[in-house]
């Protein structure tokens, strides 16, 4: 992940909060801990549907460390990539 999605990423997590972001979420230390959970996640039968949101790392303000979550939408991206 580029310098610029990281932060992307980072101001989002941080406007949902702790709670949502990071909590009783998986914790990973690496980014590529994280990229290979999430394809795991995305391989599973229940994303291979149409309209399924998939899952995408994400690194934590809050513990230092990577999460998985849902992929964030164009329009999400676009609102959290503005400083």
């Amino acid at each position: 992940m580029n310098k610029a999605e990281a932060q992307m990423h980072l101001r989002a997590a941080a406007a949902a909060g702790q709670g949502k972001s990071c909590g009783a979420k998986n914790k990973y230390g690496t980014e590529k801990a994280a990229q290979i959970a999430a394809f795991r996640r995305n391989r599973h039968p229940s994303r291979q549907v149409p309209g399924a949101v998939m899952q995408e790392p994400y690194p934590c303000p809050f513990c230092d460390r990577w999460h998985v979550g849902d992929a964030m939408t164009k329009t999400e991206r676009k609102r959290w990539s503005r400083p």
